[in-house]
C-alpha cells in the first residue's frame, strides 16, 4: 500500500487494495495518504473564501467511499487537528462518507475537529460523483446517549 501511494499514478492500485480489505496499519497508511496528496496537489481541489466557515473540496479519485468505517474515523482524527488544504480535503471526504453511512463521530474525535474549526456549523462542500454535497460538522456530533 505504501508503494501504491508513493507514485502519482498508482492511486488506483491503492484503491484496489482498500476494496479487497487488505490488512494495514491505519497510522502508517493515513500518514502516507496525507503525504501523497501533499506531494501531488493537482490530485485534489480546495477552495475557501477568506473568513467563511465552509470549504469546497474535490478528490480526482475518490477512494474514501470504499474505505472501512474504522479507517474513516482514523482519517477524521488524523486530519481534524490541523488545517491544510490536504487535511481539510481528506477530512471533508471522510466526514461525507461517515454521514452517508449514518455514523456519528466519537466524542474525542468530534472535540478535536471542533477545536480546530471553531464552530459546529463549519461546512464541507464535497464533490461526490459530480454533485456538491454539503456536510455540516454538527450533523456528525456524537449522540447525547453516547
Amino acid at each position: 500500500m505504501i508503494s501504491a501511494l508513493s507514485d502519482e499514478d498508482s492511486l488506483p492500485a491503492f484503491g484496489e487494495m482498500l476494496s479487497n480489505d487488505a490488512p494495514f496499519d491505519h497510522t502508517v497508511i493515513g500518514k502516507a495518504i496525507i503525504e501523497h496528496y501533499t506531494r501531488h496537489p493537482r490530485k485534489h481541489f480546495y477552495e475557501q473564501q477568506k473568513g467563511e466557515t465552509r470549504v469546497s473540496v474535490h478528490l480526482k479519485q475518490d477512494f474514501i467511499s470504499i474505505a472501512s468505517t474504522k479507517f474513516l474515523i482514523y482519517i477524521a482524527d488524523a486530519c481534524g487537528g490541523s488545517r491544510t488544504k490536504v487535511t481539510d480535503t481528506l477530512l471533508g471526504y471522510a466526514l461525507a462518507e461517515l454521514q452517508l453511512r449514518g455514523y456519528r463521530l466519537p466524542k474525542a474525535v468530534f472535540q478535536t475537529i471542533l477545536r480546530t474549526f471553531r464552530t459546529d456549523q463549519f461546512t464541507f462542500n464535497v464533490n461526490r460523483d459530480g454533485a456538491w454535497v454539503p456536510v455540516v460538522l454538527a450533523k456528525l456530533a456524537p449522540s447525547e446517549r453516547a
